[in-house]
């Protein structure tokens, strides 16, 4: 939940890169996790704003 607690605490958008790498993982997990945090936060009524180019937040 590391992902979704960074995302909520950030005012700027975030890559799928800089996740990546400030997690030391793949950037195919960084969307398979954000695909179930997605999930979490429509059932509290948060959703994530994704930019192409620019990242998530």
């Amino acid at each position: 939940m590391f992902i979704g607690a960074f995302l909520l605490k950030s005012n700027v958008y975030v890559s799928m890169e800089h996740l990546s790498n400030k997690l030391s993982t793949s950037i195919s997990t960084i969307t398979k996790d954000l695909l179930e945090i997605e999930k979490w936060f429509k059932n509290r009524n948060v959703s994530l704003i994704k930019k192409a180019g620019k990242g998530i937040k």
